[in-house]
């Protein structure tokens, strides 16, 4: 209705519209020209998709990190992955709308819990996470030796958003990234994360503010 040129992500777009039902992304699908050929990770597909070898039920993995995209009206979203060999394998994804704090605290309690991580990487300007997660946690159990509490490191400033970009894209082109099954929303943004034309790819610049909760956890993570 409102003239927007979509190329084969159709539907996709609309179920994106559905989840993040906020004024900004609506005025950004309503404005931008999305371009279903121009996909930033291109290398996406079958052969980058995989599940971590298990041992004792449990991912064999010797390192696991998350990544946590932080939002309110945007989704937040944080991406688990864990290093098997040379490669690494998607673990767990949490992906919300409008999740506060209090919310959000036992979900990084679960993750940290269940895959034994302890470090979460987010962006440079998202500290807020931080003071929240250790003034609750601290309120409702003080740490001990077995029940450490989570450490959050501000690893992912977006100004070097390209070269994060530039390595996963070259994890999964040489088969050392593998995203899971449990990651359905990563799947889904990987499909449609666009750059605004192919010229703008060729020039290095950054991709549109679009679909990009879950790479940008990812990249994070990474």
């Amino acid at each position: 209705e409102q003239g927007v040129k979509v190329c084969r992500c159709n539907s996709e777009i609309l179920s994106l519209l559905k989840v993040y039902g906020n004024k900004k992304f609506r005025k950004r699908i309503g404005g931008e020209r999305i371009q279903s050929d121009i996909i930033v990770y291109d290398v996406f597909g079958s052969s980058t998709c995989g599940e971590a070898p298990l041992r004792n039920g449990r991912p064999d993995a010797r390192m696991v990190v998350a990544g946590v995209d932080y939002g309110f009206a945007d989704p937040v979203c944080i991406e688990t992955f864990g290093l098997s060999g040379e490669t690494w394998f998607g673990l767990d994804e949490f992906y919300a709308r409008h999740i506060t704090d209090l919310r959000l605290q036992p979900e990084i309690d679960r993750i940290r819990e269940l895959y034994g991580v302890r470090v979460f990487y987010i962006p440079h300007d998202q500290p807020k996470i931080v003071v929240e997660y250790h003034q609750i946690h601290d309120a409702k159990r003080p740490p001990t030796p077995m029940n450490e509490r989570a450490v959050f490191i501000q690893n992912g400033d977006f100004k070097r958003k390209r070269s994060g970009i530039a390595h996963c894209y070259s994890l999964m082109e040489t088969g050392r990234l593998k995203i899971s099954e449990r990651q359905p929303n990563l799947r889904r943004e990987l499909k449609i994360y666009s750059y605004p034309d192919r010229d703008s790819r060729n020039r290095g610049e950054m991709p549109m503010d679009l679909n990009d909760h879950a790479p940008d956890a990812m990249f994070l993570s990474m």
